[in-house]
């Protein structure tokens, strides 16, 4: 009887990436700026990734626990309360991530809400009227403007409760 012989060839190959292959591939390199760095409460700053290299993801950190992280490349952000926020951007892509924070980068401030009080609403030429300040915010500038006149003295004085 005639015996069948049978011969199998296996083939295997092996992928690696050979050492210093990816010495050519430029890592990411984070940046971003803001369209804004001072704020007042309740305004939105757009954030824009400047990193080199095509970053194809990108995860931020605003800096509060009530404002939520991002992963859009160019995310808007809406600033609900004063503070100092610190920024943060990592992007990445399959061959490199980088990390770059900015301390201190978003100041928001109260918003200021004008108001007076006066001590008369109608007063006769030459009597004394005062005005006082009652706006909110905490303002450290004032402009009055008294249409249709102008007051012969006008003393500033700032009063700290």
């Amino acid at each position: 009887m005639f015996k069948r012989l049978s011969i199998i060839i296996f083939s295997l190959v092996i992928l690696s990436s050979c050492e210093g292959e990816d010495e050519n591939i430029p890592e990411i390199n984070a940046n971003f700026t803001a369209s804004k760095l001072t704020i007042f409460e309740g305004e939105f700053v757009t954030f824009t990734d400047q990193s080199t290299n095509n970053p194809s993801s990108w995860e931020w950190d605003f800096g509060s626990e009530n404002i939520e992280s991002s992963t859009l490349q160019n995310p808007t952000v809406l600033f609900e309360e004063s503070g100092i926020y610190n920024i943060s951007l990592t992007a990445s892509n399959e061959n490199s991530s980088d990390r770059e924070v900015k301390s201190e980068f978003i100041a928001v401030v109260k918003s200021v809400k004008a108001s007076f009080e006066s001590s008369d609403s109608i007063v006769n030429q030459g009597n004394e009227i005062t005005f006082t300040d009652t706006s909110e915010g905490s303002p450290i500038a004032w402009e009055w403007d008294f249409e249709g006149g102008f007051p012969l003295f006008l003393s500033r004085t700032k009063s700290c409760s």
